[in-house]
């Protein structure tokens, strides 16, 4: 008795160390998703049409890092400049083939500016959101007719 209790100390304390151990030789999964490369995403967006009337919101949900997860969601969302309503949507489903989906989500009643983000997600879970900030955090509001548009926000 005494020597199998002895052991399964044993046992138990290598597993601990074992835990404890950095995971030395691993390198840094490129991009910046909690997720598998595959939802790893980038988004190039355009804003253009009449202030008050119709607009539309286009452009490309990208996976740089590998061909879209096959049964993930990618969502492209637009809200007003200050993130709290929403405008309009587009939803995509990853088929493990595909890395770019393209998009166009119309808006009535055009602000002169909107807020433009996507999300990953895998199993019910967000892998990543591109711009990282999202609506909570943007670097700057996408303008109406504002030139050529955003590129590669990740």
């Amino acid at each position: 008795m005494r020597k199998r209790i002895a052991a399964l100390l044993m046992l138990a304390a290598a597993a601990v160390l074992a835990l404890a151990l950095p995971t030395a030789g691993v390198p840094a999964r490129p991009g910046d998703a909690a997720g598998p490369p595959c939802s790893d995403i980038r988004l190039t967006v355009d804003y253009v049409g009449t202030l008050g009337g119709t607009a539309t919101v286009s452009g490309t949900l990208l996976t740089p890092q590998a061909p879209s997860c096959e049964g993930a969601l990618y969502t492209v969302y637009v809200y007003d400049v200050t993130g709290t309503t929403l405008l309009g949507s587009q939803q995509f489903t990853g088929d493990g083939l595909n890395d770019a989906f393209t998009y166009e989500i119309s808006i009535t009643s055009a602000p002169s500016a909107v807020c433009v983000y996507a999300t990953s997600s895998i199993r019910g879970r967000i892998a990543d959101t591109a711009p990282n900030g999202g609506c909570s955090d943007p670097a700057e509001p996408l303008l109406l007719n504002g030139g050529g548009g955003a590129s590669g926000f990740g």
